[in-house]
This record gives C-alpha cells, sequence and structure tokens, in this order.
C-alpha cells in the first residue's frame, strides 16, 4: 500500500489523467444522455424475448398508429412518469423507451430512474433506427 501510494504522489500527473479518463468511461458507459444505456435493436429483441421487457412508446398517437413495436404501449412523455408509477409495478421489470430519433427519451429515462425504476434504457436510433434496419413493426 506505501508503495501505492508513493507512486501516486511521484506520478500525480499520470494518475490524474487516468482518473479522467475513468471517469468518462464511466459516465459514457451509464448512458451519460440520459440516465439509461441505449440499447441496440438486437439487445431490445433480446430483452422483450427473454426478460419481460416492457416497451414504451412516447411519440404522438399518430405517429404510433403509422407503425410500432408489437407489445409496446404508447404512453405521452408528460403523463410518463405519473402513469408508471401509478399501481404496484415492479421497478425491476426492463423498461426500453422508444421516441422517433432516440433523442428525446432521455429526460424521461433520468425521470424514471429518479422515480425508481432500476432497468431503464432507450432504444438507440430510435423507431427510424428500428425501420431502417427493416425489423418489423404493426399498425
Amino acid at each position: 500500500m506505501q508503495r501505492l501510494l508513493s507512486f501516486m504522489l511521484a506520478h500525480w500527473v499520470l494518475v490524474s489523467v487516468f482518473l479522467i479518463l475513468l471517469f468518462a468511461y464511466l459516465r459514457l458507459e451509464m448512458g451519460a444522455s440520459g440516465g439509461g444505456m441505449a440499447v441496440q435493436a438486437q439487445e431490445l429483441i433480446n430483452l422483450m424475448n427473454n426478460h419481460g421487457a416492457a416497451v414504451i412508446d412516447i411519440r404522438d398517437p399518430s405517429a404510433f398508429k403509422k407503425g410500432h413495436l408489437i407489445n409496446s404501449k404508447n404512453i405521452q412523455a408528460d403523463q410518463l412518469v405519473a402513469k408508471m408509477t401509478s399501481g404496484s409495478r415492479n421497478k425491476e421489470t426492463p423498461i426500453i423507451l422508444v421516441c422517433s430519433a432516440g433523442k428525446n427519451s432521455a429526460p424521461l429515462a433520468v425521470n424514471l430512474k429518479k422515480a425508481g425504476f432500476q432497468r431503464v434504457s432507450l432504444l438507440s436510433g430510435g423507431i427510424d433506427e428500428w425501420k431502417r434496419q427493416e425489423l418489423p413493426v404493426i399498425t
């Protein structure tokens, strides 16, 4: 332990750079875009099929009707936290937020995390990326 401390004191610049890079990496991995991890389409499919993930589409109802992921629920962004916290929901169930391009759902993920939901993620690229990969949507 003494050797480690003396190394850190002797090379404080390197240790500082290392800590900054470590913090930046962890922030990126923890979903700096909004408090939730961004998941790719294939990861979402796995979460839905194997882990019972709840897929919440936050787009307006007209966009939802034009095409959405199977078994997804349409909840307006301004009502999301209220609807999710009402009732007895399992706060450990994975929740995947879907918007048009994957950018509008980040602040909502933060709010859901603050409300106690532990596994909140965002669909990377949103429904637009899902369609670009020619994955199925229903109307």
